[in-house]
């Protein structure tokens, strides 16, 4: 019999999940709209996302990958990716069992984990449906189920959400076909960890339905993807401005700042001009006073030492 505090992958249907469509409807719409939107995107507007050095060696690999080398999933490749992040063998203070899969239970006062013994028979089980997934499987829940299941098996001491967020997005990559990167839907998973949590909790003890799981992934999936057309849109106006004054005859200091200016950075100082550019104070100085006389920058109110920069109202028009 099985028992309403049963954990999920005690259960009989184990390892079983479903989500009902209905519920995933207008989620799934949003999606496919969005996702025409970013065919459209030319690839000079792919970013670059910053990360730490360890994570680069995992992304590296990711975004590397030909789709032919993304279906080869293999346990070896996943033990990889989490020594990449690891490098030292520890996280924080705290050393870890470094590429190699655990040997002993997670800690959760919440959640009882799978025991170690049985990831032998689980992890194959992960991959063979990462080959095998069916094609029908809409793409984005197909990244989204990567993840949950990936994480909910946790396979490692540390590091299982940056490889399960890894894995949804090689799942994305597998089907569009590309390294280019768009958006990233990794930084949204690892920003929304607090949240993840609670829902991976709360499906330790779930029957397999996964829907809110699915509700709460289809949603950083279009949060991930406006991010990504926000940043365009900087770039665009960054691209239209320099197609209007292409007559300007200014230093490569002076393009540099124009440039972060229209990127987002609201106001300009002497000294943040002094530290951005690697000149000096006289330098910034005479290159300000000329962008002002050109009407590309206006005066604040303040003065002194404390005066500041701001675009021309023509220019944010």
């Amino acid at each position: 019999m099985t028992h309403l505090t049963d954990f999920l992958w005690k259960r009989p249907e184990w390892p079983s999940f479903y989500w009902s469509n209905s519920a995933l409807t207008e989620l799934l719409v949003q999606t496919r709209f969005i996702q025409g939107q970013l065919l459209a995107l030319p690839s000079s507007f792919v970013h670059s996302y910053e990360m730490s050095d360890t994570k680069k060696h995992l992304y590296e690999d990711l975004l590397t990958a030909s789709s032919a080398d993304a279906t080869a999933l293999t346990d070896e490749r996943l033990r990889g990716w989490q020594a990449s992040l690891y490098p030292t063998g520890y996280a924080g203070v705290r050393k870890v069992r470094v590429g190699e899969f655990r040997d002993q239970n997670l800690l959760n006062l919440k959640t009882e984990f799978l025991p170690p013994e049985l990831l032998k028979e689980e992890i194959p089980k992960y991959l063979t449906w990462w080959k095998e997934a069916p094609a029908a499987l809409d793409p984005v829940l197909r990244s989204g189920l990567a993840f949950f299941w990936f994480y909910l098996l946790s396979p490692f001491e540390a590091g299982n959400l940056e490889i399960a967020a890894a894995l949804a997005e090689l799942s994305l990559q597998e089907n569009e076909k590309t390294s280019l990167r768009y958006y990233d839907i990794a930084i949204q998973l690892e920003e929304n960890r607090d949240e993840i949590e609670r829902l991976m909790q709360a499906s330790h003890q779930e029957n397999g339905d996964i829907t809110t799981w699915m509700q709460f992934y289809l949603q950083l999936y279009l949060e991930a993807v406006q991010a990504s057309f926000a940043i365009a849109d900087k770039d665009f106006s960054v691209e239209r401005f320099w197609a209007r004054h292409s007559e300007l005859n200014l230093n490569a200091r002076q393009r540099q700042i124009l440039n972060s200016m229209l990127l987002g950075e609201s106001e300009m100082t002497n000294r943040r001009y002094v530290e951005l550019c690697e000149t000096s104070r006289e330098s910034a100085k005479r290159d300000l006073a000329e962008l002002v006389k050109l009407g590309l920058l206006q005066i604040g109110n303040k003065k002194g030492r404390s005066v500041s920069y701001s675009l021309a109202n023509l220019i944010k028009a």
